[in-house]
């Protein structure tokens, strides 16, 4: 494991707070009672579409929905790290792979300003070897393309880095790209998602197993040098 990167929301960090939040926010503006927070969390990873579709009962296609997707994505912006952390356990795997400078970076469906902007706010930016977004890329997940072009930045072959994802997108992805796949069932999954199906090389149900498994990999990988 020459490398460890991971999805942004639902498997390094905890944004569904403040998404929740937000949504619920602009329901009251719009006279709408607040939605229950389960219900919310679970489209997050389906992104803004998903939130208005949940939110308004309207799709794309509505007069209304650039402007309440214009609208909600301004508020998160303008709010996006009140409530958002990582996962527990996971400060713990991001220091022990730096402290076998082995580097770590995120792959993710996120427009790059609201990524940047949060790892900003977390003072993550730094420490981040690479950030691929969609607009970095011709095709976003569950296309290898955004992977491989993070496997290029950080100047390894595919087969050495670990992509670690709470969709079935994620794996999609990562096998594709011949990468060490990684499913996780903390983050936002559907109430009909089944994880042991998308096929992944590993599979953990909690953020502190997924921290523990990576140090111990990063302890075998130091003691064969």
């Amino acid at each position: 494991m020459k490398a460890i990167l991971f999805d942004l929301d639902g498997t390094l960090i905890d944004t569904a707070p403040d998404l929740a939040r937000v949504l619920n926010e602009l329901r009251l503006k719009n006279e709408l009672p607040e939605l229950p927070y389960k219900d919310i969390r679970e489209q997050v990873s389906e992104g803004a579409l998903a939130l208005i579709r949940l939110g308004f009962d309207i799709n794309a296609d509505h007069p209304q929905y650039p402007q309440l997707r214009s609208e909600l994505l301004s508020r998160y912006e303008a709010s996006i790290c009140e409530a958002s952390v990582l996962f527990p356990g996971l400060l713990s795997a991001l220091e022990s792979a730096e402290a076998n400078n082995v580097p770590w970076g995120i792959v993710t469906n996120k427009p790059r300003h609201l990524s940047e902007r949060l790892l900003n706010k977390m003072k993550l930016s730094k420490r981040c070897s690479v950030l691929v977004c969609p607009e970095d890329v011709q095709e976003k997940k569950p296309a290898p393309e955004p992977l491989i072009k993070a496997a290029e930045t950080l100047n390894l072959q595919c087969e050495d880095i670990v992509y670690v994802g709470d969709h079935a997108r994620d794996i999609e992805a990562a096998k594709a790209a011949n990468m060490i796949s990684v499913a996780v069932d903390y983050g936002y999954l559907l109430p009909d998602d089944n994880s042991l199906l998308w096929g992944a090389d590993f599979h953990f149900k909690s953020s502190h197993d997924l921290s523990n498994w990576i140090q111990q990999k990063l302890d075998q990988s130091q003691a064969t040098l």
